[in-house]
């Protein structure tokens, strides 16, 4: 069962994935968003604000930061923050893909959501960007789908249990 999950999981997100390459390479290095250029100068030192979340503030700024720091350029460091958002909203749709399966959906409406998913183009776009809604929409995603499930299921979230398990 458990390799079952994770097939699911892996499949789905691989497939996700090779769906955003070609808008990864097509806005090479990343799109460096309206919000970003604010949370920048907070990173530089220029003082933080709560005007933006502080901890995307972090995680893209270090990201960005780390990628100047290994190779060199901070355009490859915004490559490296839209590989990681990219990889974070592709991991957080396979994760309701595998729901999808254990709440037994019909496979073709599991294809379908599967194809929305990997080919609506908003959300390639939104992957590499460097706007602070991925991340957030990829924990309200999650968040509904575990809601779903406690639905579902009728019982409370339990722990590590929330981890779909496939008949």
């Amino acid at each position: 069962v458990q390799q079952l999950r994770f097939r699911e999981w892996g499949v789905s997100w691989m497939v996700f994935t090779a769906a955003y390459v070609p808008c990864l390479l097509a806005f090479y290095p990343g799109l460096y968003t309206y919000d970003m250029s604010w949370q920048w100068q907070q990173f530089l030192g220029y003082g933080y604000t709560t005007h933006h979340p502080l901890i995307h503030t972090f995680f893209a700024s270090w990201l960005i930061e780390l990628g100047n720091q290994i190779f060199g350029d901070y355009q490859k460091g915004l490559f490296l923050h839209s590989i990681v958002q990219m990889l974070i909203m592709t991991g957080s749709m396979a994760f309701a893909m595998t729901f999808l399966v254990k709440w037994k959906v019909p496979k073709n409406i599991w294809i379908g959501i599967g194809c929305f998913f990997a080919f609506f183009p908003f959300f390639p776009v939104l992957g590499i960007s460097t706007t602070k809604d991925t991340v957030f929409g990829c924990l309200f995603l999650m968040t509904f789908v575990c809601i779903c499930d406690m639905e579902i299921q009728k019982q409370l979230y339990k722990g590590w249990k929330i981890v779909p398990e496939v008949s």
